[in-house]
């Protein structure tokens, strides 16, 4: 009995012994086959890893230039130039914006006018809108249409949804129009507001402290 148990061990044993073999022959002439398509497929890989880090370098590096220039740009005639060079990265409506400044300053409106438009057709940040409203709001002002320019400063300052500094550099640019529209009623509800938005911000605001001037003015 037991002769027969060791006999049909060895026979299984055997029959595995085989299997295992047989694998490992249909593996080695699997790899004899295909090794050179193998190794094709394997460098393949490799120059299409080295080419995506490539492109990912280069662009990291592309975007990191044009922001510096940008951001260093302050003449017109650099801001032109570096608008032209790197106009498809967010950086460059930073750029616009200051091109503009410059505009109004020099009482250029409608060129001021055009780059706001450029901006807000790229779809700007949440920061960048409210900056671009605040400098539409000033170049109303600059060009005399005061009643406009007080209401654009209004909506600014109403809008819930803007930052802080935002809503009291608004609020103060309403104040400072309801003066000059001889509405000191208003003008004092607007400073007030001002005055409300600074205490809300950590060590008070810039405006809050032009505010309090403005209405020891009026009052």
């Amino acid at each position: 009995m037991k002769k027969a148990k060791d006999k049909k061990k060895r026979a299984i044993d055997a029959e595995i012994n085989r299997a295992l073999l047989d694998d490992f022959d249909k593996f080695n002439a699997l790899i004899h086959r295909r090794w050179k398509e193998m190794i094709y497929y394997a460098v393949a890989i490799v120059a299409v890893v080295a080419v995506v880090a490539f492109v990912f370098s280069y662009r990291n590096n592309q975007q990191s230039k044009a922001e510096n220039v940008l951001a260093n740009a302050t003449t017109e005639e650099d801001l032109i130039k570096a608008i032209d060079q790197y106009g498809k990265y967010e950086a460059a409506d930073f750029a616009r914006l200051k091109l503009a400044r410059i505009y109004i300053d020099k009482n250029e409106f409608a060129k001021a006018a055009e780059q706001f438009k450029k901006v807000a057709a790229n779809t700007p940040s949440k920061d960048l809108q409210e900056r671009m409203q605040l400098d539409s709001a000033y170049l109303l002002e600059k060009e005399n249409k005061i009643q406009e320019a007080f209401a654009a400063f209004k909506l600014i300052g109403d809008a819930a949804d803007n930052s802080v500094a935002v809503r009291a550099e608004a609020y103060y640019g309403a104040g400072r129009l309801s003066i000059v529209l001889k509405d000191n009623a208003n003008a004092q509800i607007y400073l007030e507001q001002v005055k409300t938005l600074g205490n809300a911000v950590e060590g008070g605001n810039f405006y809050s402290e032009l505010a309090i001037a403005l209405l020891a003015e009026i009052k």
